[in-house]
């Protein structure tokens, strides 16, 4: 169970995976044949989706050991610190490693986090170095990508690189089958507990919003019958689209923004109505930031 250093990694990728396999089963000629490539090619691709798809998708992990170049592999998330990579079927043999390496790229969302306590670059730049060394048909077999970053309690910041966020959306614009979901973890509505309370405010969850709708969508939050408490938010975010984010005018709609959570449950709709209410918004009003609220958590921003 060996890792694979950059310079594998990017070998490992080098056949192209928009078809599986059509290598016809192989034959006996005088050596141990392994029974899987027997079977006929269109069997041993269904084994191989089923051996290869992930429960929890895969997560990308880089480390630098020692003195050692960076390591790179695709992991079971719960398996991250433990360095085992998901893909063991191509140390097999030759064959099985030419039909499958790089397959589970095919059948599983690739997640790629970071973490305020460890030197990692933001999850953007990590996979634009990672799609940096695929050629275009290896890019096109992605189909969800995860960016996970970690942001301080309430922070509703980006901290990925303008130039890289516009990089991202090319992406998204050039393979439209594949989605790219951007967790910001500021996009909330429960608050940094205090003295082990845990406080929830609809509140930080709409100004975000006012401001991620601004950043990705250039939309802004406009309630039905009544001014938006929000508007602070929003002139920041136009000086902040203004002053980074001049190149890019709107983000494509398979660049989505998730919040943390996809929970719209009672206590949100309950905490939303006490929050907001006469005379500070109309009933249309809170039932629209509702049903905004509810969208945003399962199709995303």
């Amino acid at each position: 169970m060996s890792d694979l250093n950059e310079k594998g990694f990017a070998a490992s990728l080098r056949q192209d995976m928009n078809t599986v396999t059509d290598n016809p089963s192989a034959t006996h000629t005088g050596l141990n044949v392994p029974r899987l490539l027997q079977l006929p090619a269109e069997l041993r691709n269904h084994i191989y989706e089923y051996v290869l798809t992930a429960p929890d998708g895969l997560q990308y992990e880089r480390r630098k050991i020692w003195a050692e170049p960076p390591k790179t592999f695709l992991c079971l998330p719960k398996f991250a610190s433990e360095a085992i990579e998901f893909n063991q079927l191509k140390y097999v043999n030759r064959q099985l490693y030419n039909e499958t390496a790089g397959l589970e790229l095919k059948f599983n969302p690739i997640a790629f986090p970071s973490w305020l306590d460890e030197d990692l670059p933001p999850p953007g730049c990590q996979f634009l170095l990672f799609m940096g060394r695929l050629d275009t048909p290896k890019r096109s077999i992605l189909r969800t990508i995860i960016l996970l970053p970690e942001t301080i309690w309430g922070e509703c910041s980006i901290h990925e690189d303008a130039e890289d966020l516009v990089k991202i959306n090319d992406f998204c614009k050039e393979n439209p089958h594949a989605t790219v979901k951007y967790i910001c973890s500021g996009f909330s509505y429960v608050e940094q507990p205090f003295d082990n309370i845990q406080n929830i405010s609809t509140g930080n969850f709409f100004a975000a919003a006012t401001i991620l709708l601004w950043v990705f969508r250039k939309q802004e939050l406009q309630l039905p019958f009544s001014a938006s408490p929000w508007e602070d938010e929003l002139r920041l975010a136009k000086r902040c689209s203004l002053r980074h984010m001049s190149k890019c005018e709107a983000f494509v709609e398979n660049f989505r923004v998730f919040p943390p959570t996809t929970d719209f449950d009672d206590v949100f709709v309950d905490t939303c109505r006490q929050e907001y209410h006469a005379p500070v918004m109309t009933r249309d009003d809170v039932d629209f930031l509702l049903a905004q609220a509810r969208k945003w958590m399962e199709s995303g921003l």
